[in-house]
C-alpha cells in the first residue's frame, strides 16, 4: 500500500483498495506466477484480521489483473499493538522473525518488496540479497535502498527494467 496507516485501515476496515499501487496486480501476476515462484504476503496487521486481509488481497483487481494466491502471515498481536507497529519508525521484530522462520524452514526468499526501510532491514536480516530488496514509496517509485545508488530506480510496477530484474531473480526458482 502507499501508506502504512491508510493502507492498514482502508484495506481491512473499509475494504477499499484506494491505497494499492497502480500496476501491482499485473506485475505480480506476470513475474511471480507459479511455477516460477510463490507469493508470501507479510503484514503487520493483527492475526485477528487475517481473514479480512486475505479477502482484500483476493478482491483487489486492477484492470482485470489480480494478485497471485499465497499465504498471509500476520502479526500475532492485538489491533493496538499492530497499529503501533505501523506508525512507529522502530525496527520491526515481527517481520524479521517471520522471514527468518520462513528461511529456516528451507524456503528461499528470492526477493522482497516493502514500503519502508524497516521492511528492507527485515529482508536483509533474513538473508535476502541487497540487489533483491525493493522499496516502493508513496509516489510509486521503487528503489533498491540497500544497494549502491547506481543499482537502479524504477518508475513503478510497470517499469520494464523492474520486470526484467525480478524475472532474473526468479529465473532459477522452481
Amino acid at each position: 500500500t502507499k501508506s502504512d496507516v491508510r493502507g492498514f485501515l482502508d484495506s481491512t476496515l473499509s475494504m477499499v483498495p484506494t491505497h494499492a499501487h497502480d500496476g501491482v496486480c499485473a506485475f505480480m501476476a506476470q513475474v511471480v506466477a507459479p511455477p516460477r515462484a510463490r507469493m508470501l504476503y507479510l503484514t503487520n496487521r493483527p492475526a485477528g484480521w487475517a481473514g479480512k486481509t486475505r479477502a482484500f488481497l483476493a478482491k483487489l483487481d486492477q484492470r482485470g489483473s489480480k494478485l497471485p494466491d499465497g499465504p498471509v502471515l500476520c502479526q500475532p498481536a492485538d489491533v493496538m499493538a499492530a497499529f503501533a507497529g505501523e506508525v512507529t519508525h522502530a525496527p520491526n521484530p515481527f517481520k524479521t522473525k517471520a522471514l527468518l522462520d520462513v528461511s529456516r524452514a528451507g524456503l528461499r526468499l528470492a526477493c522482497g518488496f516493502g514500503n519502508n526501510g524497516r521492511d528492507a532491514d527485515a529482508y536483509a536480516r533474513a538473508g535476502v540479497p541487497d540487489l533483491a530488496i525493493f522499496v516502493i514509496d508513496e509516489a510509486s517509485s521503487i528503489t533498491l535502498p540497500r544497494a549502491h545508488r547506481s543499482a537502479g530506480r524504477f518508475d513503478g510496477y510497470g517499469d520494464a527494467a523492474l520486470v526484467e530484474r525480478v524475472r532474473g531473480l526468479l529465473s532459477d526458482v522452481v
